[in-house]
């Protein structure tokens, strides 16, 4: 296709039309100037965020905006009456700042004046010829043009202008387009603000659909008690981002969802014309299945799922262009059974249907999972039906069945928030979503819950309001919800194409989650990384259609434990891993990850963010670290990244929004516990306790120790209540139904923690002693005031059964209030001297800064290391040094008396000494500084021996001086000189004295083996030594039992054994009273030195025997010892 530029040049703001008018298909398409907006370009000088925007904000009118809408380029949007005047002036100014900005332009509207178009600094082109690319760098050197890629193919190109070019893209697409070298030239068009989204449906009540399109919007809720409100305002975006996935299909009328449920109001208008045949598996009859049940729950899945989009009447389905089908499995009084469930999904099987909502659990059984297993294989034709369950409504650790089969998609639930529905998350504190895993199966994602949609009519279901209004639910909720969310999501993306098989629409919807909440996903599975509470993420409909299509928009992981509160005053160093979403490794030079912080100090009040950008990468594990702070600092950050296509991710997902904005202080910490009076847990409904007191302070960490007596633990449901306002935030859930389904005691003095290795599921009646995950994680309460009114709230969910929660122990985590210096030490620069090559006289200074919260006090300040005799002190010691000063030192270092020698390599960064100065930085008592030459010197080695005692090989070498000495690689070889690397061994750096080593490199297996060192430097050089001697480890001449070690142990010990012979052995573990625990070994090993782990984490603190039984032949060896394990 070609394309010609006809530019028509007019005076601004008279709204000139620029016609781009297309040859071979006769369209011209008109842009016109609005009178309301400007587009500003900047240069890529790689000025701040903050330093770009107030500058631009200096410009115009405080009442105007300024808004990035792309990396380095921004709109202005001018406010008010008097918008063209304001134009011009703003011109004016801005092409007067050729420092900043490359030019300022007018922006553009097409047929639809809502839909703005940004014509900046980047324009496509495309080569009739491939030889006529050399024609093409001629142009691009003529006008100041980069190539940043190719576009579709080689004759494909994607142009930028460089520093300081003003023309704009539509200029430079006109004159190149002049040259007769090109199919097309055209400008990159930017859609600012996502206003070229074309599809918002007109049903009357999609403007509650939070689920779809999260405006922050008044959200209802079903309950108002035990803290829970009956409306509130979720956060922005905590959506499934469905209407942008509407902008690429509404859903294939051919693609058929069976809803198995409790049937469908068929005659609903919002269904009108949705509808088709069903079946109905109770009956073993076909037609459509009325919804038996009053309260209308099939029908309030099948309105989520395909509702008539765009009928200007109540909600929008999210595949409102599907169609469902009625698959009813229960009877009028609710009773359904395996057989009816079976029968509806083969079914399913032989009707061809492509997705399945099922929002129900049922008790494990063979047929029916034979039955699901053929639908979800050998369904839709042989392609595969797409299952969903959701994962129960407990709130517990681990999905319930069927949901946790590996053939179908697991739901759990999650709130206008984004958190996980939890109970006590998002209102409706009596159910929450299944979360994690067990050795069945995994929850595969989470999706909304308590949602609008379709009721049945008249006086059944919700029925919240009169007449026809009453005919839709504002509350429909649990994991009944999310499953059907889902299972709307599903038919989209199946609707793009529909021949993909059930395993890439799976593949292709949870690859698409967004990974929401400030917790790490820290599970590498089949669709990328997951998290215990979060699976794989909140469904993202817009870019699991997009996957489909072949189009990733999906941002990548970031994966990432947020830090914990400390004492250090050093920098605050942490990882997080960045990985694109199907797994692959991104491009460092693209993604760019960077930390952005920003810090209150003393409650002075928060900086503006600021940020750093990784420091080290390993793999796809990146580095970063936050500045050095004092007592009494507050710090919140989070971290963006790019994939290799320049898609964003931010973790936590809604940063810089403070909601749940990764915190930590930098503090002296105490505690504070305050325990909960008894009260009694009744068989059913809720109890409260009595209210416990905090202090007003900042909340650095929760932990809570319970002491229940209870005949069921599964039954029931503990609640932390904190007294923060907002219903969201304030309560989260510490134990929910966690236990056998049998008699129990209760929880015996055990701790729910964030740092717990284990969830409740994985622990044991009555939990003894032991530390858990709460069931929904405490982080949440970081940062937020403590001062006020907590309690527990208990809820039976089972209405049976009692108990008596004897004593609850709240302990919250704070700062003292001792303020504190920070000698600054946020990179090597700050604590190293450079003198050159030291070979005259020199004088440096040294300054030294305090970034904390009170005066740093220097008490003293010497030298020590190799040539310390060299340097002194000029200054004096600096005073009290304030808050953000510095304090001088000035060095002086006389000519070293070794001279670097000729043959000698001069590096940089050579350590002769080290000043160390005395502070009252909590932290750094003694700050050091380096005091670094040009010159480095050898390594001298004087010896390298070694000895062999049984299995065991213990190498000692010494140095006699060392200059530069980062430390030795110990290795390894067998006869065939393969080489490993044993250990690393640091070394002392500088040294011009004796230095000893050792390295024991224990169990070595029987056999001749090669030892070396290799010594490397600070700058990167290294050297070998070898072992002049080879090193046998030979056969054991006599049986023997070693005693294990460590011991005492927790939890796993080494249990040593020789063997003269081939032998068979069993090792066996007994309590003291003689009891067999467990068999460790029961197989033949060969002749030589043995060694076993016990790993003893499912065992209680005591005396255990460990016995050895090793025949051989005639020859048995037969020997028993004792060990402690103590926990």
């Amino acid at each position: 296709m070609k394309y010609l530029f006809i530019l028509f040049v007019s005076l601004l703001l008279a709204n000139p039309l620029i016609a781009y008018n297309s040859v071979s298909a006769q369209r011209t398409f008109d842009l016109k100037e609005r009178n309301d907006k400007l587009v500003v370009v900047l240069n890529q000088y790689g000025s701040s965020r903050m330093y770009v925007e107030n500058e631009l904000k200096n410009l115009v009118s405080k009442d105007d905006e300024v808004k990035e809408a792309i990396s380095n380029i921004y709109t202005i949007n001018f406010k008010g009456t008097g918008s063209e005047l304001k134009m011009r002036s703003a011109l004016a100014k801005f092409s007067s700042r050729n420092d900043l900005i490359k030019f300022a332009s007018p922006v553009y509207h097409g047929s639809s004046s809502d839909i703005t178009v940004v014509c900046a600094d980047e324009f496509i082109v495309r080569l009739k010829n491939n030889f006529d690319k050399s024609k093409l760098d001629f142009l691009n050197e003529k006008n100041g043009i980069d190539i940043l890629g190719n576009i579709r193919d080689n004759r494909g190109f994607y142009l930028k202008t460089k520093n300081g070019i003003s023309k704009t893209s539509i200029q430079l697409s006109d004159e190149y387009f002049q040259s007769g070298l090109f199919e097309y030239c055209e400008p990159n068009y930017i859609y600012p603000e996502g206003n070229n989204l074309c599809f918002t449906p007109n049903d009357t009540r999609f403007g509650g659909q939070w689920n779809l399109n999260n405006t922050g919007q008044t959200v209802r809720s079903s309950s108002s008690s035990n803290g829970d409100v009956t409306t509130f305002n979720g956060l922005q975006g905590s959506d499934m981002n469905v209407p942008e996935a509407w902008d690429y299909t509404l859903g294939s009328a051919s693609v058929e969802i069976g809803v198995f449920d409790s049937g469908i109001d068929s005659t609903h208008p919002d269904f009108a014309g949705n509808v088709l045949t069903g079946y109905d598996a109770v009956t073993n009859s076909y037609g459509v299945p009325l919804d038996s049940l009053s309260f209308g729950h099939g029908t309030n899945c099948a309105g989520i799922i395909g509702a008539v989009t765009n009928n200007n009447l109540g909600v929008a389905g999210i595949a409102g262009g599907c169609k469902i089908r009625s698959y009813k499995i229960y009877t009028s009084s609710g009773t359904t059974s395996s057989v009816i469930q079976s029968r509806a999904f083969d079914s399913a099987t032989t009707a061809g249907l492509h997705v399945i909502s099922c929002s129900w659990t049922a008790t494990v059984n063979s047929t029916l999972t034979a039955a699901i297993n053929n639908c979800a294989v050998n369904g839709r034709g042989g392609l595969g039906c797409i299952i969903l369950f959701g994962s129960g409504n407990d709130g517990k650790n681990a999905p319930s069945y069927p949901s946790y089969l590996s053939n179908v998609v697991s739901v759990g639930s999650s709130t206008p928030y984004d958190q996980m529905k939890s109970p006590g998350t998002g209102n409706q504190f009596r159910i929450g979503g299944n979360y994690g895993e067990d050795g069945n199966g995994d929850v595969d994602c989470v999706a909304p819950s308590i949602v609008p949609t379709v009721d049945i009519q008249s006086t059944g279901g919700d029925n919240d309001s009169a007449g026809v209004a009453g005919n839709y639910s504002m509350v429909f909720g649990g994991t009944s919800a999310s499953c059907a969310n889902a299972a709307g999501v599903a038919a989209l993306v199946l609707s793009i194409n529909t021949s993909q098989t059930g395993t890439q629409v799976i593949g292709n919807l949870l690859r698409g989650c967004d990974k929401i909440e400030n917790i790490d996903y820290a599970v590498t599975k089949t669709y990328g990384k997951w998290s215990s509470y979060m699976a794989y993420g909140r469904l993202n409909a817009f870019n699991s259609v997009r996957l489909a299509a072949g189009t990733d928009v999906t941002p990548p992981t970031i994966n990432h434990l947020a830090v914990e509160s400390h004492s250090s005053t050093y920098p605050t160093q942490f990882t997080a891993e960045v990985i694109d979403h199907d797994g692959s490794t991104l491009d460092t030079a693209i993604t760019k990850p960077k930390v952005v912080y920003r810090t209150n100090k003393n409650n002075a009040g928060w900086t503006s963010f600021d940020s750093v950008n990784f420091i080290t990468k390993t793999g796809d594990t990146y580095t970063f670290r936050i500045p050095g702070q004092g007592w009494e600092t507050q710090v919140q950050y989070y971290i963006k990244a790019k994939d290799n296509t320049g898609n964003t991710s931010l973790f936590p997902i809604h940063a810089p929004d403070t909601t749940n904005l990764c915190y930590y202080a930098v503090a002296s910490l105490e505690s504070v516990t305050q325990k909960v009076p008894s009260f009694s847990l009744p068989s059913s409904g809720t109890a409260t306790s009595s209210n416990v007191t905090f202090s007003s302070f900042k909340i650095l960490k929760t932990k809570v120790r319970l002491h229940v007596q209870h005949q069921a633990n599964v039954v029931y449901k503990l609640i932390l209540v904190n007294p923060n306002s907002n219903s969201s935030f304030n309560r989260k859930c510490i134990f929910a139904n966690n236990g056998p389904l049998a008699f129990t005691t209760g929880i015996t003095n055990a701790t729910a923690v964030d740092s717990a290795s284990q969830f409740w599921s994985q622990g044991s009646d009555p939990f003894t002693n032991g530390f858990y995950k709460p069931d929904y994680f405490f982080r949440g309460y970081n940062g937020l005031d403590a001062g006020g009114n907590w309690n527990i709230l208990y809820f039976n969910s089972f209405n049976v059964y009692t108990g008596t929660a004897d004593s609850i122990f709240i302990t919250l985590y704070k700062s003292t209030g001792t303020t504190s210096p920070s000698a600054k030490l946020d990179s090597p620069a700050d604590s190293t001297m450079n003198f050159g090559t030291t070979d005259f006289v020199d004088t440096v200074d040294f300054y030294l800064k305090n970034k904390g919260n009170a005066n740093l006090i220097v008490s003293g300040a010497s030298f020590s290391g190799t040539y310390a005799s060299k340097y002194s002190l000029l200054s004096s010691l600096p005073g009290a040094i304030a808050p953000n000063d510095s304090g001088l030192f000035r060095v002086r270092c006389n000519p070293l008396a070794k001279p670097p020698r000729g043959n000698e390599i001069q590096l940089d960064g050579v350590e002769n000494a080290m000043m160390d100065i005395a502070t009252n930085d909590p932290s750094k008592s003694t700050f050091k500084v380096s005091l670094q030459s040009d010159t480095p010197l050898p390594v001298e080695l004087s010896n390298f021996t070694s000895t062999a005692d049984r299995n065991n090989v213990k190498l000692n070498w010494s140095t006699i001086s060392e200059i530069n000495n980062k430390g030795f690689e110990v290795q390894r070889a067998n006869e065939n000189y393969v080489w490993s690397t044993l250990s690393f061994i640091a070394g002392n750096g500088n040294s011009n004295q004796i230095n000893n080593y050792s390295f024991e490199d224990r169990n070595v297996n029987t056999g001749k083996y090669h030892y070396r060192l290799k010594q490397i430097d600070y700058n990167g050089n290294f050297k070998y030594y070898n072992l002049s001697n080879e090193v046998n480890v030979g056969i054991p001449t006599e049986f023997a039992l070693m005693q294990n070690y460590p011991n005492p142990f927790n939890p796993s010990t080494t249990i040593n054994f020789d063997l003269p012979v081939d032998s068979k052995v069993n090792l066996l573990i007994y309590d003291v009273t003689g009891r067999l625990m467990t068999e460790v070994l029961n197989t033949e090993f060969k002749a030589g030195y043995n060694s076993v782990k016990f790993n003893a984490t499912n065992f209680s603190s005591g005396v255990y025997f460990y016995s050895i039984n090793a025949s051989s032949g005639t020859k048995d060896f037969v020997q028993t010892k004792r060990m402690i394990l103590v926990k």
